[in-house]
């Protein structure tokens, strides 16, 4: 039997280090599969690299039936020579992306597990557990399309409408703390308690006493709530009320930010704040646990979670707002904790 685990995120990687030691599972019968390039410059790994049928497949999804038994053929023959033709059990921080899905789909795989990766897994929405109840018309409709892709594990065929975190009895959910995956028996889950603190990582003692500047991509990439303009306006202006010019100010960008974004915010950091670009090598994680008195800034990222709860002073620029969009995003997913401790929202 092999282990594959799909790496996207640093804390992935680092909680995928704490899932081998809790199931004592030795080096050759683990297998990576990365996506979004991700690398740990800590710890060299062999590993599939499915970057391109991510991106591919976010961006053209739902994929024409003949391009999708294309991928489907292509992601099998990769799995089987990755897993030398053996069953697998299957890692990965949810079910939702098509990728995941045709993994999970592959016939040799034998069990998935759900690892934590980010705010996501703390959220309070019960839609990402449970079926949802759907219309007539599109019952119909995906019985059709079932009919005429038996064959091949296509859309509607290998995976009929799942949530993001199925179901599963025999599947295990891995997280740091006790209120992540809410929606999951306590028997389901394996809590770790804390965050990896990885012995390889050099400590860098010029973060000690530093102001971090944290960005995500929920506001304009992922979920719309602003224009680039606003958000733009936005953030400086956030930025400008809580933050004065000082040596000691670093700041990192998300991966899925927008490079005309990007391009604007490290002009305003790197002119007006003198702040230095961390660079995506450095596991924002590991600074977590191996700094002292960190400030850390933001807006939704889940690293002011952990930095919080790691007893780091914490401020999101969401704190308090009365921006109608930024606000119900908050209160309607994110839980009690995130709502009173983080964004300061009643």
């Amino acid at each position: 039997m092999k282990y594959v685990f799909l790496i996207q995120s640093h804390l992935a990687f680092y909680i995928y280090l704490q899932v081998k030691e809790y199931l004592k599972l030795s080096d050759s019968d683990v297998r990576f599969i990365i996506i979004r390039g991700y690398r740990n410059k800590y710890h060299p790994i062999d590993y599939l690299d499915l970057s391109e049928h991510y991106n591919n497949l976010l961006l053209h999804s739902p994929l024409k039936i003949d391009k999708a038994i294309e991928v489907i053929k292509d992601i099998d023959i990769k799995i089987n020579q990755l897993c030398e033709n053996e069953e697998f059990e299957f890692f990965c921080n949810s079910f939702s992306l098509s990728l995941f899905q045709f993994i999970a789909t592959y016939h040799n795989c034998k069990n998935i597990h759900i690892v934590e990766d980010g705010t996501k897994s703390y959220f309070k929405r019960q839609d990402f557990y449970f079926m949802k109840t759907k219309p007539l018309k599109l019952k119909i409709l995906e019985t059709l399309k079932k009919l005429i892709s038996t064959k091949h594990r296509t859309y509607f065929q290998r995976a009929p409408g799942l949530p993001e975190f199925p179901n599963n009895p025999s599947s295990k959910y891995y997280g740091i703390y006790e209120d992540v995956f809410p929606y999951v028996s306590n028997q389901q889950k394996v809590i770790f308690k804390k965050l990896y603190k990885d012995p390889l990582f050099p400590f860098q003692p010029f973060f000690n006493n530093a102001k971090l500047i944290i960005f995500d991509a929920i506001i304009v990439e992922q979920h719309r709530l602003m224009t680039e303009d606003e958000y733009i306006v936005f953030v400086l202006s956030s930025i400008r009320n809580t933050i004065s010019s000082e040596k000691n100010i670093y700041y990192k960008m998300h991966p899925e930010q927008k490079k005309v974004i990007t391009d604007k915010l490290k002009e305003f950091l790197e002119n007006e704040l003198k702040a230095h670009e961390i660079n995506h090598d450095i596991p924002i994680e590991q600074i977590i646990t191996h700094n002292e008195n960190v400030e850390f800034y933001g807006f939704y990222s889940s690293l002011l979670f952990y930095a919080k709860r790691h007893g780091h002073f914490v401020k999101s620029f969401i704190e308090g707002t009365k921006h109608p969009k930024l606000r119900q995003f908050a209160l309607d997913n994110y839980n009690d904790y995130f709502i009173k401790e983080i964004f300061k929202l009643t």
